[in-house]
């Protein structure tokens, strides 16, 4: 398995991403496939992604690390 860090902007529907967020010095991971999140309550200017499970995975203003997960380790 290889992680690779990358930038919201590079994120790809169907990735699976693993984004680290730590808040008030509490560190948090989330890791899902990667679907885009179009709801109507998002402001014009974010964008955000979303899990297969429906659970939001990261948002565009944050500052959280985002590593793509290649699971076969190929890195390709």
């Amino acid at each position: 398995m290889i992680k690779t860090k990358i930038a919201f902007e590079d994120i790809r529907a169907g990735d699976l991403i693993e984004c680290v967020r730590r808040l008030d010095g509490v560190k948090s991971v989330h890791t899902g496939i990667a679907f885009e999140y179009d709801e109507g309550f998002m402001a014009p200017s974010m964008s955000a992604w979303k899990t297969s499970e429906g659970g939001l995975l990261i948002v565009s203003d944050d500052s959280d690390a985002i590593y793509r997960i290649d699971v076969l380790g190929s890195g390709v």
